[in-house]
């Protein structure tokens, strides 16, 4: 009788005036997730996401406080972008870009595109023209805004240094902004990932006293939000700083269960230390001994967590 009964209310939505636009879940959806691109952080990837990278077809917001190794991590996809095949798009807003450290992470500067618009409202038109311009087989297509918070507004740039803003503008505009944004990345293999930062709400006493720039919209269109805290430095013998241990976990995932988290290595010289990373987890998760090493160690988390030989 069930059976019977989805039938009947699928053929009726299936009329002539909107077919094909109803089905069982089991015969697929336009929003299912069908691709990612890996970060090249196994933890990362299968753990904290969940889904083996960030999704494709979604769009995913990264923040933490400065320094929280936002931009790196950026890179760093890139990097695996291009090891895929597929292009990647830079929207560079706080003129923080240097070719030699992206080198540091493997990106190819000249198979990087980067644009550099002045305001939101010119990165956003920037941003469609290349929804519009990429043909229908490109793919995997991954674009890293760096960074929303960084990227002042029209009016912004007007009234100068010393003039007066309208603070609520950034928020209408991304508000309205969002609601095509996801449909644009659905429609085309791409994975937008959109870097912001953290602000310090004044006047709270208790939780968490910390808010991103550009309204809430943000917080309702990403399927991923990754939040980057701690940063514990690695230093030599010599006292030096060699890098970090940055904490990351997914506040909203809608792939995965979210709060899942995971310590990643950044080391300034040569990028994300994936080995690091996969040995710190598999200790944290009792899959290997706390003083194991080495790339039998290394296998033994592959093997016992089932991410496989093929992924280091």
């Amino acid at each position: 009788m069930t059976s019977d009964v989805i039938a009947t209310v699928v053929a009726a939505l299936n009329s002539k005036k909107s077919k094909g636009s109803a089905r069982t879940l089991a015969e697929g959806s336009n929003s299912a997730l069908v691709e990612c691109i890996p970060t090249g952080i196994l933890p990362l990837d299968h753990h904290v996401i969940g889904c083996g990278g960030i999704p494709v077809g979604r769009v995913t917001e990264l923040y933490s406080e400065e320094g929280g190794g936002k931009s790196s991590l950026v890179y760093q996809i890139i990097s695996q972008t291009q090891k895929l095949g597929g292009t990647a798009i830079l929207v560079e807003t706080e003129n923080a870009l240097h070719p030699e450290r992206v080198k540091v992470f493997g990106v190819d500067p000249k198979k990087l595109i980067v644009i550099e618009p002045e305001y939101l409202e010119q990165a956003l038109e920037q941003l469609t023209e290349v929804f519009e311009s990429l043909p229908e087989d490109a793919g995997p297509v991954f674009i890293g805004w760096d960074s929303l918070a960084a990227t002042p507004t029209k009016a912004e740039i007007d009234a100068g240094l010393v003039g007066g803003q309208a603070i609520a503008d950034k928020a209408r505009i991304m508000s309205r902004a969002c609601r095509t944004l996801t449909s644009y990345v659905a429609g085309k293999r791409i994975a937008l990932l959109i870097v912001n930062q953290t602000r310090t709400k004044m006047g709270v006493m208790f939780g968490d006293n910390t808010i991103t720039p550009g309204g809430a919209a943000m917080k309702f269109t990403a399927s991923v939000r990754l939040r980057i805290s701690g940063g514990k430095a690695v230093k030599d013998d010599n006292g030096d700083h060699l890098g970090k241990d940055i904490l990351i976990a997914a506040w909203k995932n809608r792939l995965a269960p979210p709060f899942n988290k995971c310590r990643v290595r950044l080391t300034y010289a040569t990028g994300f230390d994936n080995e690091w990373t996969v040995l710190d987890f598999g200790k944290d998760r009792g899959v290997i001994k706390p003083r194991s090493r080495g790339k039998k160690a290394y296998d033994e988390v592959l093997k016992n967590m089932g991410w496989g030989d093929d992924k280091k």
